[in-house]
């Protein structure tokens, strides 16, 4: 395929990637609105499995019809990043699926604590799903990230070698070290965790750290924290 055509935008389906996908409703009004696609132009269509290379071939009130020029398996990552988000409310949480997404996180996962604000529902874990997908194809990555129902916090199983807890309670403000490829972050609540959840984690494995003094709202800190671990597994 010539250079100059190769897409740089992606959506993301559910289904298989058919020889023509017809795109109806929100996904048309987003490749025509959003997008700004039109007739013979290129995109990437991604499922959980693979990636398509695809053209726009025909336009229609209310669809648009795209067929395959080819397709492959998606390459996947080669690391595990779990972050373990306390439940904050909407706004917060909808930013920081969407960055989590951006910034590779492989796993999200939902955790009720005490100090948590409103609780989720199907209809609330579908968008979820939808803006951390969302973040990973504006960042271009070749994963399609996975979110999870709630757990309570004490319901937490830990799978990942290193384990850390953004604490500000946390006397020694340090860097954490990371030595292995698959790591589980947890960030709390506003208003921080109780002392026996704090507690209850580090009995889980979970290292207890902070590398700042500053106080930061939990939207804030479960951004830069992301990014942090994220820098420093790339760079290790």
């Amino acid at each position: 395929m010539n250079q100059s055509i190769v897409p740089n935008k992606r959506i993301y389906i559910e289904g298989s990637l058919d020889t023509n996908i017809v795109v109806e409703g929100k996904l048309y009004n987003y490749l025509k609105n959003v997008l700004k696609m039109k007739y013979n132009e290129y995109i990437y269509v991604l499922n959980r499995q693979y990636i398509g290379e695809y053209k726009i071939v025909d336009v229609k009130k209310g669809k648009i019809i795209l067929g395959k020029n080819s397709e492959r398996l998606l390459k996947g990552m080669l690391y595990k990043l779990t972050i373990y988000q306390a439940i904050l409310k909407r706004e917060y949480m909808d930013n920081i699926l969407e960055k989590s997404g951006e910034l590779g996180v492989t796993r999200f996962i939902p955790v009720y604590t005490q100090r948590c604000n409103g609780s989720i529902t199907m209809n609330t874990l579908r968008r979820y799903n939808e803006l951390i997908i969302k973040g990973a194809l504006q960042a271009e990555l070749e994963y399609i990230p996975e979110i999870t129902e709630p757990v309570n916090l004490k319901d937490i199983v830990v799978e990942n070698k290193e384990n850390f807890l953004f604490f500000e309670g946390c006397a020694d403000k340090s860097l954490p070290k990371i030595r292995a490829k698959d790591i589980s972050l947890f960030i709390g609540p506003e208003g921080g965790l109780e002392k026996e959840e704090v507690e209850f984690l580090r009995e889980r494995s979970f290292q207890i750290i902070s590398p700042t003094s500053s106080i930061l709202k939990a939207e804030t800190a479960a951004i830069v924290f992301i990014g942090i671990i994220k820098i420093l597994m790339e760079l290790s």
